[in-house]
């Protein structure tokens, strides 16, 4: 396939497109094939969470699709203020801002109003985001592998070779937001999208989190994924064993039409596991004794 970098592919075009692998399917990938495979063919409804997450990646990024594809249900302007949502006119009045797209609440226009203020105050995320492209879609063919992927950055600074993922948060204190980063795979991600940039634009570049808070006051934090002098980390260098692996899985599964269940994690020839108590529950109960 030909390598390639579109400026101008939307969201919905981008994420319909799957003959292409991306960070999210190498993830689910990662944790069951199985799993990947029935949500490719059976697609899941975003949650409220994905629902903000998404405005506010709009919001930031795109304000102009915002204002064309979001609309503010502000109660205080429904055509009959003395009556409830249930009154004829106020339904038609919501029914209308529907049409136009994802209805968003009052409060929750005021949280990304505070949310985007709090993180352009901090000089070092306004300074990542003072020159770039906003959602660049990516595609590019694993050699070592032989499948075709993809990758939509949020945010690519080509002058401090940074590319850059918004991630809203409950808590972007840097203990829990690291231990989110684990659970959810993000230094999975974090890999794939620096293979795509080495691949398109013949550079390595740095891969850089911006963690935001959902409620106030806001707080956010940045973070890098380590480096060593060679350019490779061990954030990365994980993620990269654990998305090539995802990757050798995607193809011979796709090639065998045989989509693994948990059944591919077992050590045992009977697909039996064994009931192993995590070393943090062990070294907790060993430490009372």
């Amino acid at each position: 396939m030909k390598i390639s970098e579109n400026k101008k592919l939307s969201n919905k075009d981008y994420h319909a497109d799957k003959r292409f692998v991306s960070a999210s399917d190498l993830k689910l990938i990662h944790k069951c094939p199985k799993l990947y495979k029935y949500r490719l063919d059976n697609p899941q409804e975003p949650t409220e969470a994905m629902i903000f997450g998404t405005a506010f990646h709009c919001f930031v990024l795109e304000p102009k699709n915002f204002e064309k594809n979001y609309s503010i249900l502000d109660l205080d302007n429904r055509p009959e203020p003395d009556k409830t949502m249930a009154s004829n006119k106020n339904k038609e009045w919501k029914a209308k801002l529907e049409t136009k797209g994802i209805i968003l609440t009052m409060e929750q226009f005021n949280d990304l109003i505070g949310m985007k203020q709090a993180m352009f105050e901090n000089k070092v995320i306004s300074d990542i985001f003072r020159q770039g492209y906003a959602e660049t879609s990516l595609y590019w063919k694993d050699e070592e592998v032989d499948v075709d992927c993809k990758c939509r950055p949020d945010w690519i600074n080509h002058s401090l070779r940074m590319v850059v993922d918004l991630k809203t948060t409950k808590s972007a204190e840097p203990e829990d937001f690291c231990k989110d980063a684990a659970k959810m795979g993000y230094h999975l991600q974090a890999a794939h999208y620096l293979a795509g940039c080495k691949d398109v634009f013949e550079h390595d570049y740095k891969f850089v989190f911006v963690a935001i808070e959902k409620k106030a006051p806001y707080l956010c934090s940045v973070f890098v994924t380590d480096l060593y002098a060679d350019g490779r980390g061990e954030t990365i260098e994980i993620g990269d064993t654990q998305r090539l692996a995802a990757l050798k899985v995607y193809r011979d599964c796709s090639h065998s039409n045989n989509w693994l269940g948990y059944e591919s994690k077992s050590t045992s020839k009977h697909e039996i596991f064994d009931l192993k108590l995590p070393n943090w529950y062990v070294n907790k109960v060993e430490s009372k004794s």
